[in-house]
């Protein structure tokens, strides 16, 4: 079983014996930490009430007891007298007892709302040069979300993704608005101006450890698989795993929506560019082949996250 911090988590009875209904198992926290930041009544509590206590809800609870018995092991997230807490549970039915923790988990779970407010608080700065990019910040979000569970990558960084993926143009805050709201093709001066955002948004991100993933992409969602891309002209598996897979994400969502320089092509229009290019776009050499293919496998899962948040 996980270990924690035991200024953090309350252990319960290790060992406690399971009964011929297993419903009426009983957890007893004896640790006086428990019992000052939760009371007494855990004393002696039967698990499924203890669950149900948690989640809210009787089925949610008996859902999750059921799963607990399948799976030998559960975490759940919920609250309890006021505080969000962590509880873990693990059955072990060969030597007939059972395992249990509550962590509260109050103070990480304030301290990463506050990280996730920052965070689009920050990339919203964006639309102050660029209008119309609110649908576009927030879609990029779900489809990185989307594309990395179908990449059976693990849950942190789908997590991350899913909420980081929204800096990618951050760096666009130091482009003239002349620039982004222009109607026609830019002129080399102003592509060459254009490129910098990728540099300008890996400044602003900084170095912090839990930005790392947001400043890979935002440093080389230009990148392209053949290396022809910008700013660093990275190529292959060069480029950051998290950067590729916004590259697709961000010329799909383009393709499919209004931008200053063209209209928005219907998704049918979208998918045969995505799959066999244009003047601009050669997706055989642009993208990473395995993770275009999967996107394009799935298509109709992104059109429906561009249906759901159109501007």
């Amino acid at each position: 079983m996980e270990k924690f911090d035991p200024d953090m988590a309350i252990f319960g009875a290790i060992a406690t014996r399971l009964s011929d209904n297993p419903e009426e198992t009983t957890v007893s926290y004896a640790n006086p930490a428990a019992l000052k930041l939760y009371g007494s009544d855990l004393l002696g509590k039967k698990i499924l009430d203890l669950l149900k206590d948690i989640l809210g809800n009787a089925d949610s609870a008996q859902q999750t007891f059921n799963k607990l018995l399948y799976d030998k092991n559960i975490v759940i997230e919920g609250k309890l007298n006021g505080k969000y807490v962590q509880y873990h549970s693990m059955f072990d039915t060969k030597n007939n007892h059972m395992q249990a923790a509550i962590m509260d988990t109050t103070s990480s779970r304030r301290a990463q709302e506050g990280f996730e407010y920052t965070t689009g608080a920050l990339s919203r700065a964006t639309e102050a040069n660029d209008e119309g990019t609110g649908h576009h910040i927030l879609r990029i979000n779900y489809y990185a979300g989307e594309l990395a569970r179908l990449l059976e990558l693990n849950k942190q960084f789908v997590d991350n993704i899913s909420l980081l993926a929204q800096l990618h143009d951050v760096g666009k805050i130091h482009i003239t608005p002349k620039i982004l709201r222009k109607r026609g093709k830019l002129n080399h001066k102003e592509f060459e101006d254009m490129k910098q955002h990728t540099i300008y948004g890996a400044k602003i991100i900084g170095d912090h450890p839990r930005l790392a993933l947001a400043r890979q992409i935002a440093l080389g969602h230009h990148e392209k698989w053949n290396g022809a891309g910008y700013p660093n002209g990275l190529s292959g598996e060069m480029i950051p795993l998290s950067a590729r897979i916004v590259a697709i994400l961000d010329v799909f969502d383009a393709l499919a929506s209004e931008r200053p320089y063209k209209p928005a092509f219907n998704y049918k229009k979208a998918y045969q560019i995505m799959t066999k290019g244009d003047r601009l776009i050669n997706p055989k050499i642009h993208f990473d082949p395995k993770i275009l293919k999967i996107f394009l496998n799935n298509y109709h899962l992104f059109t429906e996250i561009h249906k759901d948040l159109k501007e």
